[in-house]
């Protein structure tokens, strides 16, 4: 395997409707911005969708006998940080990236969050909240508001530096998300705060990137339903008790 080999992350839930417009940008973006000088696979982790999600990946041409499209699914649906999870345990990348399947962020900065983890960084996290960073097309009032309260009270009660805990791209060191994956609990909203927080517990050096980002109104999230699970995640995040030792 090429050493500097790349593994892309796409967690899906019931995409039926999404996937016909994203997943070309997707391959044909991925492959603009990583050849040739990393090889790479992508890695779309089908977390137990209803509809015809999965039927739509296999009879795409593309992934025929092609090693660089992975397929991972599994009949229950879990929750995006247990999708994420499956992946990463799938990963074979020397670098492992994981971001959404409606690109609210560009895939032109795999190329700059490359440049930081092949230069001692353990892992980097998009940003929408540093001076550099813009919102192209904004969340809903009661969307942001709920957001920052979120992240003012994640920030607090885990002690996180990080100016933006959720965006949904993130990229790791092979060494270090095979060693945080495995630890984490959450298998929804809350898990990118606890990725953060294990990142921070065993002393990883975090490059955070500013990005232009833009809002999908066919959101996933529930507003009175998960935000309430999600506080609770975050507590739970604080107490657990994680056998740690530096990647």
């Amino acid at each position: 395997m090429n050493k500097k080999e790349v593994s892309i992350i796409i967690p899906l839930y019931n995409e039926e409707k999404r996937l016909p417009k994203f997943l070309p940008l997707i391959l044909s973006g991925v492959r603009k911005y990583l050849l040739p000088k990393y090889p790479y696979e992508i890695i779309f982790v089908d977390d137990g969708s209803t509809d015809k999600t999965r039927e739509i990946l296999s009879a795409d041409n593309k992934f025929k006998n092609n090693p660089r499209l992975k397929i991972v699914s599994y009949r229950d649906n879990h929750g995006k940080g247990y999708a994420v999870k499956k992946g990463v345990e799938k990963a074979c990348g020397r670098y492992i990236f994981f971001t959404d399947v409606d690109l609210s962020v560009d895939l032109s900065y795999l190329k700059k969050a490359l440049i930081f983890l092949e230069n001692g960084s353990d892992a980097v996290i998009a940003s929408r909240r540093l001076p550099e960073s813009r919102i192209l097309i904004r969340q809903n009032k009661l969307r942001e508001s709920l957001g920052h309260f979120y992240r003012n009270f994640t920030k607090t009660i885990l002690s996180l530096k990080a100016s933006d805990i959720t965006c949904g791209f993130k990229g790791f060191r092979k060494k270090t998300a095979k060693k945080i994956f495995p630890l984490i609990k959450s298998r929804r909203w809350s898990f990118d705060a606890e990725i953060l927080y294990l990142l921070k517990k065993l002393g990883c050096k975090v490059r955070e990137i500013p990005v232009k980002w833009k809002n999908n109104s066919d959101t996933k999230v529930k507003l009175k339903r998960d935000i309430v699970f999600s506080f609770m995640e975050v507590l739970k995040i604080r107490f657990t008790c994680y056998n740690l030792s530096k990647p």
